[in-house]
């Protein structure tokens, strides 16, 4: 503590603090140089002064010789004064002596002193003693205690006290009440269950009210004689200020230090009395200092330290990168506020900096403290910026959250948003919808929260309101004229319930509104081609199937197209390109379904080779195999939106294990340009000393020394922060590094946890895709007996003298072969996919178009 005194005293002006048994001139003269002290001997040394002095051996030079060997200790504070005090000469033969009083002393005879002095230099008040008024006061006092003058007007009301009061003695009032209730569980057993319900009614609040007195009561006759007199307040005068002219003068005087007292040359105390005597007449005084309680200093303690460095660089904005270093250290910090900042502001920093694994979970466990501020604050942060991967587990926390007060307008949209996501998830649609209709049309979560509803109601058998507000969603993107993610979601979901709605033109319609970019647009065209076999359309239908076999989509799993366009050429009797359909379809997805049985069944136990295979693929999609599984099979699996947000969430993870490495470099950076910015005030520092260094030698240079000095003062300040910033940016990068370690392993942890989940989905998809082809392949026997049957009638027909529609070369010798193509010469368009035609006839017998029709 005796550290920090010396170095607070240093930084007001004052030179040096030296040992206890001395005098100071407090001044702002340079370090190493005191300004004037005395030292007074020791009692022996003193007594041998008095005898070699004539005429000094009283009573009161003893007395004199004891004041001087008392100690004397430091006042930092002494009023100003004119006069030495203290300090008093007596007269000798030979030798001027000067006597000391004690502290004690002195300081009893300044107060009083300067206590005469302003009392009498305050005005006086004189007062006149009015035998009349001292009668009216007596008998005004006589006739208050009389009941009849305090007449009440208005009786008192006493204040309902049945109303229940807090600790403190404030009435209160719950507007909720705890009721009993009989619920009966899934075993059908009854059970007592404590409710709370909103109150009706809210009883008005009793306070009572005091007894209103007539204010007739109060004019007494007798109160006119009191005659009040008031004297004027005089000004009192303000003490003359110092000029700064004076003060420069005084800080520029170079005083010598005493010499020890047991040498004490008294002409140097003469020198030194005549010095005093030129401060005191500047205004300052020297005088006996007081003893330092050191117990009302504050001592700075590391973990304070620690929390100031860390909020000066969190109040910067930019600095981020720099406080959470010092802030993740504080979470282990002996006293629970900082621990509590600290887990706040690790949350927020690291959730603008992208680190949502790590805010994510401090944030929300911020939401069970008591702190409403902090609660506010990590609310804030969370709905923000909302991170996909944590959506359904943020609104899951945000469902039981029911401090509504701390929630600001701005957020409450993203609020409703995140819990409808989460309770959509776990299939409680009703309450999903609720929360969904809360978004605003202006917010940017409305179409995803009204798409959230939709499928809910869809889900829950409302099908007829799903598919209006589906509309309603697509009148509203039309409207606002962005292009919504949600769009191609609403095409789709509007297509389809036109099928099931049996309106196959307003189901093509939507199917062809699916933005090219979807995952599901392939998947759209498919289905897109079955509404056009329901409306008799199969040139269509057949022209759109077509396209996606060109070698434009060569990397895409189309099975299904095969089997559309196969029975899209039955239907036109077009018998050879339907054989070839069905044969292509065999040749080239048999043996994907071979290997997807094989896999499957190879893999059944060992669930994350399903992930290990497709991420082997992702990472060179070139291969045309992995473990035996086709390229185009993985392609298919890993399309999937479950897996596909999976894995977005997984290399999400990477991204943050990089982040850190960035991170700490960035605090790298920081450093290296205060050690810059250090080295440019050094040289400038240098630079000046050069320049007041030949001031001796060139006088024209004397006029530039003041402001030279102010600028040395300057760069050592600026050297000095600098020093403070590079040290504070080395401790928060080690603070830094182990929040990065530390943060890599949760990383690692969710990463192999969400690669878990993903393995599970693809292991869905794989099943399916083995149960899809297997169904298609069985299937196609009957399309093969079909076409043959078919083309047998047509031919047996055509001998017979029928006459068909257009031409056809379909014959039993022409579906044996197994090699038939049809070239197309010109060029697809990605844009036209969806609309082409193809251009065969219907060359059904006419018996048989009727008998369809």
């Amino acid at each position: 503590m005796f550290k920090y005194s010396l170095i607070l005293l240093t930084a007001l002006g004052f030179s040096s603090l030296q040992a206890e048994n001395q005098w100071f001139v407090l001044d702002k003269a340079k370090k190493g140089e005191v300004p004037f002290y005395l030292q007074p001997n020791s009692m022996d040394s003193q007594q041998q002064v008095v005898q070699q002095n004539q005429g000094i051996g009283s009573s009161s030079e003893a007395a004199t010789s004891s004041a001087i060997s008392t100690p004397v200790v430091k006042d930092l504070l002494a009023p100003v004064n004119p006069v030495l005090e203290g300090l008093e000469k007596v007269p000798s033969k030979e030798v001027q002596t000067y006597v000391l009083e004690s502290p004690k002393e002195y300081k009893k005879r300044v107060i009083k002193k300067e206590t005469d002095k302003r009392l009498e230099a305050l005005p006086s008040y004189a007062t006149q003693e009015d035998e009349n008024a001292t009668e009216a006061i007596k008998n005004f006092s006589e006739a208050v205690k009389q009941k009849e003058v305090l007449a009440v007007e208005v009786p008192a009301l006493m204040p309902d006290v049945s109303i229940p009061k807090t600790k403190s003695g404030v009435p209160s009032f719950s507007l909720t009440k705890k009721v009993k209730k009989t619920i009966t569980d899934k075993q059908g057993k009854k059970k007592q269950k404590i409710v709370s319900i909103k109150v009706d009614e809210i009883p008005a609040l009793n306070i009572g009210r005091e007894s209103k007195v007539s204010a007739s009561s109060f004019e007494v006759p007798q109160l006119e004689a009191l005659d009040l007199k008031y004297g004027k307040l005089n000004a009192l005068k303000t003490p003359k200020l110092v000029s700064n002219k004076s003060l420069e003068k005084l800080y520029s005087m170079k005083i010598k230090q005493v010499k020890d007292a047991r040498n004490f040359d008294l002409q140097e105390l003469i020198k030194a009395d005549a010095l005093v005597k030129k401060i005191s007449e500047t205004g300052f005084i020297v005088t006996q200092n007081v003893e330092m309680n050191i117990k009302d200093i504050h001592k700075i303690y590391n973990e304070e330290m620690q929390f100031m460095q860390a909020e000066i660089l969190y109040s910067k904005g930019d600095q981020c990168h720099a406080a959470t270093g010092i802030y993740y250290r504080l979470l282990k910090a002996k006293n629970p506020d900082y621990r509590s900042i600290a887990k706040l502001k690790v949350g927020i920093c690291a959730h603008k900096m992208g680190l949502f694994t790590e805010s994510v979970s401090r944030l929300l466990s911020v939401l069970d403290e008591k702190n409403e501020e902090s609660k506010r604050q990590a609310l804030k942060a969370l709905l923000s910026d909302l991170p996909l991967g944590f959506q359904v587990q943020i609104g899951e926390r945000l469902e039981i959250f029911k401090d509504y007060h701390l929630l600001e307008e701005a957020d409450k949209d993203a609020f409703n948003y995140v819990i409808a996501k989460s309770l959509s998830k776990r299939d409680e649609f009703s309450t999903a919808i609720k929360y969904a209709e809360q978004v605003k049309n202006s917010s940017k979560y409305y179409t995803r929260a009204q798409y959230i509803a939709s499928v809910a109601e869809y889900l829950l058998g409302k099908k007829e309101l799903a598919f209006r507000r589906q509309e309603q969603i697509a009148k509203h993107i039309a409207e606002k004229g962005d292009k919504d993610p949600v769009s191609s979601l609403v095409a789709i979901s509007k297509a389809r319930m036109n099928f099931q709605r049996r309106k196959y033109k307003d189901s093509i319609e939507e199917f062809l509104k699916i933005d090219r970019n979807h995952p599901m647009w392939i998947e759209g065209l498919q289905q897109q081609a079955w509404a056009q076999m329901m409306v008799k359309d199969e040139p269509g239908a057949i022209g759109n199937m077509h396209s996606i076999h060109t070698p434009f989509f060569r990397s895409v799993y189309k099975p299904e197209s095969y089997v559309i366009r196969g029975l899209g050429y039955i239907n036109l009797c077009q018998y050879a390109d339907a054989y070839k359909s069905v044969k292509n379809l065999e040749m080239i997805y048999k043996p994907k379904w071979g290997a997807l049985q094989s896999f499957n069944k190879k893999n059944k136990k060992k669930v994350f080779n399903y992930y290990k295979t497709a991420a082997n693929y992702l990472v060179n999609p070139k291969q045309k195999k992995v473990n035996g599984i086709d390229g185009l099979a993985i392609r298919e699996a890993v399309r999937h939106k479950d897996f596909l947000n999976l894995q977005d969430s997984i290399n999400k993870t990477y991204d943050e294990t990089e982040q850190y490495n960035f991170l700490i470099s960035l605090i790298d950076k920081d450093r290296r340009s205060f050690q810059k910015l250090k080295r440019n005030a050094k040289d400038r520092l240098a630079k000046i000393r050069s320049n007041l260094a030949k001031v001796k030698k060139d006088k024209k240079l004397r006029k530039h020394v003041n402001e030279w000095k102010t600028q040395i003062g300057v760069e050592k300040f600026l050297i000095s922060y600098y020093n403070f910033r590079i040290a504070n940016y080395k401790y928060t990068k080690k603070g830094m590094q182990y929040f990065s370690r530390d943060s890599k392993k949760s990383l690692r942890d969710r990463r192999n946890s969400l690669k878990m989940q993903a393995s599970y989905v693809l292991r869905k998809r794989f099943k399916k895709m083995e149960s899809s082809l297997a169904q298609m392949i069985q299937n196609n026997e009957l399309l093969k007996y079909e076409i043959f049957s078919g083309a047998g009638d047509n031919l047996r027909y055509r001998i017979t003298g029928g006459k068909v529609v257009g031409k056809s070369e379909a014959t039993t010798t022409a579906l044996k072969k197994e090699a038939l193509n049809w070239e197309f010469d010109g060029e697809f368009w990605e844009d036209e996919v969806g609309h082409y035609r193809s251009s065969l006839k219907n060359v059904c017998p006419k018996r048989a178009t009727a008998s369809q029709g």
